[in-house]
């Protein structure tokens, strides 16, 4: 009876090890799995920052060709109407 009782104690102390140690393992993983996931959201949320700061800056070039081209148009406009005076 004794010796039934030590061998179930030492087979509940094992299971219960095996039990935290899967336990353990588990959480791990899951822990990872969440660490890659937020890294991909931060990386996802950098390259879209990138893509709307190339798009703004690509804008800025945009509007500055086009104030450089009105700029541009606006002296030949003069230099036509000198011509015309006979400036």
């Amino acid at each position: 009876m004794c010796i039934h009782l030590i061998y179930s104690l030492v087979l509940f102390t094992k299971q219960r090890k095996e039990k935290e140690e899967e336990e353990r393992k588990e959480r791990k993983e899951n822990e990872e799995e969440e660490r890659k996931e937020e890294e991909r959201k931060e990386n996802e949320e950098e390259r879209k920052e990138e893509e709307r700061k190339e798009n703004g800056e690509e804008e800025e070039r945009e509007e500055e060709e086009r104030k450089m081209n009105g700029e541009e148009r606006n002296e030949e406009e003069e230099r036509r109407m000198r011509r015309r005076r006979g400036e």
